[in-house]
Formats: structure tokens, sequence, C-alpha cells
């Protein structure tokens, strides 16, 4: 469970980003953020994973206070109990695929490295990139970058997955085979916590959150999105986030 009491984000000489956000996100929930740019949606999610603290409040992961650890445990418990997927793949150029998926395990030094290696082959067979794994980021596409991005999350077991517009960068067809990806890490039993601004991203989602400047203005609860994701569905989920959206000017 990742939970934010009283979470107050400011910047030297800018507006307050988050006013007081309250929120939990219980084990296994995906929960889509959305707002307006400016809003702090990024921001948030920032703070919930400990990338950057809070000027005031807490954050709690599995009862853990993260903002309460000193850099180099709270950076050991993001490598191995959080995985992050970013709109641009922070993949290393000079190195395949499979090695980028790998190297936050090897960095852990938690498992051995054949345990490693083992998990990585079977998640980027799983990921559908097996046949292009020992190429160099480079050499292919956004969706497949996207996809081995979505393996280095998981190498570690993490139980949480965050996401900063994973899909923003990719075109339809792609970015519809990488929802359809997470969802899967979804049905695993993992927690998603997805910033997005797109609503066919959000209905994927069990929950979707929406700020505005800094406050949650909406909390709408979806239930689970079916497997069998059909056209209908598709368009009453669609529009339910869509409505709840527009009524704030989002």
């Amino acid at each position: 469970m990742l939970t934010a009491t009283g979470v107050i984000k400011d910047y030297p000489g800018a507006p307050r980003v988050l006013a007081g956000i309250d929120l939990t996100v219980p084990d296994g929930q995906f929960l889509a953020i959305m707002g307006p740019s400016g809003s702090g949606k990024s921001t948030l999610l920032h703070v919930l994973s400990g990338m950057e603290p809070p000027t005031a409040g807490t954050v709690e992961l599995d009862g853990e206070e993260l903002t309460a650890l000193p850099d180099k445990k709270l950076a050991a418990l993001r490598l191995r109990r959080l995985g992050f997927v970013f709109q641009q793949p922070r993949l290393l150029a000079s190195l395949s695929l499979r090695d980028n998926v790998s190297l936050p395990g090897l960095l852990a030094r938690a498992e051995s490295r054949g345990v490693i290696a083992r998990r990585t082959d079977e998640l980027l067979e799983t990921m559908e990139v097996a046949g292009v794994a020992d190429h160099l980021p480079s050499r292919v596409s956004g969706g497949q970058l996207q996809r081995a991005s979505i393996c280095r999350a998981l190498v570690n077991g993490a139980r949480t997955v965050m996401g900063d517009e994973p899909t923003g960068a990719l075109n339809r067809a792609a970015a519809e085979q990488v929802l359809g990806l997470l969802g899967r890490v979804h049905r695993q039993g993992r927690s998603l916590v997805i910033v997005t601004h797109d609503a066919q991203v959000a209905a994927r989602a069990d929950r979707v959150l929406a700020l505005v400047d800094g406050v949650v203005v909406t909390d709408l609860e979806l239930g689970e999105c079916p497997q069998d994701y059909g056209e209908e569905a598709r368009a009453e989920r669609v529009g339910a986030v869509a409505e709840a959206m527009a009524q704030l000017g989002v």
C-alpha cells in the first residue's frame, strides 16, 4: 500500500505545486493521475516514488516512511521495490536491450547473476521483445524501447510500477500494445500509478485522480478494466473519464 498524507510541494519563487495531498493506493490497484499542464501530476508521482522530497507531509510504502529515510536507503528501496517507466525510455545507448534490462538487478546485488539473467530473458519474452534483445536502443522502434523499459522496471520484482506518460511518445498502435502489456502486469497483482493526459489511457485504470493547481478535484472509481476490452466497454469507460475531465475543464 502506498500512502501520502498532507503532502505539500513548494519550489523557491514559484506558486505552490502540491497543496496538501491525501492519497492511498491499495496494493494491486491501477491508478491514473490526470490534470492540465502545470497541475502538479508529475510532481506528485515524483514525490510518491521518493524521487523528490515533499516540502511537508509524509509518504509511506507498505508502512515504511519514505520521507524519513536517508538518501542511500531511499535509493536502495527505489531500486528494489519500485519500477519506473518514463515517456522517453531512459536506456543506456551503449548497452543492448538485454543488458539494459538486467542492469538494475545486477546493481541491487540481491540475487545471483544467473537468476537475473533468467528473469531478464523471461521478461523480454513476455513483453515480446526477445527477438531484438541483443540490439542497441538506436536500432529498435519506440514501442520496443518502451516494452524493454517495462521489463527493466520489473526485473527486481517491483510490486509497484510508476509511469510518467509512458505512451505519450508512441503512435496509437504502439500505445495500445504497451497498454495491453501494462494491463497484464496489473493482472499479476502489481500496483500501477500512471500519469497521463489521455482519456484512452486513463480508461484502462481502476481509478482516475484529477489534479488542478495541486489539489485533488475528483477521484473517479471505474472498477477493474475487463480483460476482454471490447469496443463497447472501451467506449463506456473512455466516455466516463472524458465527461469527468470535461466538467473540470481538464
